[in-house]
């Protein structure tokens, strides 16, 4: 199961996240029916305002948008083709000089300005009334093959898990999320913010394939990752 945000200023929170997530860092997630108007992902720190810095992460169906703040202010909006009801997977990277947005894989145009540092202590996601799966952070940037390999479907614990912060499925146990070592005990727990949102139907793409539909899947992630080192280590990780 999905989750279905309950309505616009609700979601799920981490706070008092540790150790802070400072810049590079990349935020991942698929979406389905968002709206612009609200964040779909908030990175913040304590006491709210962007104090320490923040970056959010915007989705509609036509539109992905990834705005970083502090000293400096940066937007990076990435059009895409109306997606409707459909699932879709949206992305951003940050840097202190580097905010880009990101849709099924394909990369927005780089805003450079220099935002400044950040602490980030805070992570609220689903904060938006849309429906959110599969949403991961990672304290470095990812490689364009990377982001592919994620939007075609790969799972983010087989995507550079060396660099895995947090790992929220939001499937069965959807409260629970995995920490950056997937055989500890740790977790990261989402807590519900306000009204707590309901479960919803998976991505239907993203359940677990057998191992036939991995190694037909094999040659297509190669091909689109372009046959990188990383494309590769994931695929191996993934048991392709």
């Amino acid at each position: 199961m999905a989750y279905r945000s309950a309505s616009i200023n609700n979601g799920l929170l981490r706070s008092g996240f540790t150790p802070t997530l400072a810049y590079p860092f990349t935020v991942a997630a698929w979406v389905a029916e968002p709206t612009i108007s609200n964040a779909v992902i908030r990175l913040d720190s304590t006491g709210g305002g962007g104090s320490a810095g923040r970056c959010y992460l915007y989705a509609s169906p036509t539109a992905v948008q990834a705005e970083a703040s502090r000293s400096g202010y940066a937007l990076n909006t990435l059009t895409i083709g109306d997606r409707g009801r459909r699932w879709f997977h949206v992305g951003g990277t940050f840097a202190q000089t580097a905010t880009t947005a990101w849709a099924d894989g394909v990369r927005g145009t780089t805003d450079t300005t220099n935002v400044g540092s950040v602490a980030i202590d805070v992570i609220n996601c689903g904060y938006d009334a849309t429906r959110l799966a599969e949403f991961a952070v990672w304290n470095a940037i990812l490689a364009a093959g990377e982001m592919k390999l994620l939007a075609a479907g790969v799972r983010p614990s087989a995507v550079r898990p060396e660099s895995l912060v947090g790992y929220w499925p939001l499937a069965a146990g959807w409260l629970v999320g995995l920490d950056r070592n997937p055989f500890r005990r740790d977790r990261y727990t989402l807590t519900p913010l306000s009204s707590p949102g309901t479960p919803a139907a998976h991505p239907n793409h993203l359940l677990r394939p057998g191992p036939a539909d991995l190694l037909r899947r094999r040659r297509s992630l190669l091909m689109s990752a372009g046959g990188s080192a990383a494309a590769r280590r994931s695929l191996t990780l993934l048991g392709c």
